[in-house]
């Protein structure tokens, strides 16, 4: 069975019609490593997109996958009020489950950043090496970040403080400004998001876990 393709890179190469060398020239790099770039072997890092975008004749975002596949994400239960557990029950009372379909992709994409926690400052929302996954939103898209955990942009805003900030965001006192409550210190009051939000999209737990599996990936070949 084949498997779908984790980038545009080969789709985009062919139609240009590229051999593996010859983008390998392109870009300074061995045939092997666009092979494994293409069959996600290796991370496509934004450095590989521009790269790879540049030598192809497209924006380096092209390059990534444009559309997520949705999978089933199967439910076994609900937490309620007070943070009670309930499993879900057919109708002669056997175990249940719902299933929803999530556009779920842990991949490289042209809107989505992977961040490490790097402290327990954030307990108990996140501890270290915690990996959160945020996806860029505009300003316009107030309804989907207004009450959530989001990363936001305070370079170009009136309260600029030359970084980026991961809080809730509430609505503040003037319409088209809004609070950001920090995670872990005192809110920042009044701010804009004129240069973009990213919101929480998900997050990976238990850092032995996701980190012994990081630690079976192929390391990236230099390229000459």
């Amino acid at each position: 069975m084949t498997s779908e393709p984790p980038n545009r890179i080969a789709e985009i190469r062919k139609k240009k019609g590229m051999t593996q060398q010859a983008l390998a020239d392109a870009v300074g790099a061995h045939w092997i490593t666009i092979s494994k770039l293409e069959r996600g072997k290796l991370p496509l890092s934004f450095e590989w997109a521009e790269k790879l975008g540049s030598a192809l004749g497209v924006g380096e975002f092209q390059v990534f996958k444009e559309v997520m596949s949705a999978k089933p994400v199967f439910i076994d239960g609900i937490i309620t009020e007070g943070g009670r557990a309930h499993f879900y029950k057919d109708e002669a009372g056997k175990e249940d489950f719902d299933a929803i379909q999530v556009e779920l992709d842990l991949g490289k994409r042209a809107n989505t950043v992977w961040f490490e926690i790097d402290n327990d400052g954030f307990f108990p929302f996140f501890q270290t090496h915690d990996l959160i996954q945020v996806e860029w939103l505009t300003s316009r898209d107030s309804d989907l970040f207004i009450n959530r955990l989001c990363l936001v942009d305070l370079r170009d805003s009136d309260k600029d403080t030359g970084d980026l900030r991961l809080g809730f965001i509430v609505n503040g006192t003037k319409k088209g400004f809004y609070n950001l409550n920090i995670l872990s210190g005192a809110p920042i009051k009044d701010v804009q998001v004129n240069s973009g939000v990213a919101v929480v999209t998900m997050a990976l737990f238990n850092p032995a876990v996701w980190r012994g599996k990081a630690d079976n990936l192929e390391p990236i070949e230099p390229t000459t």
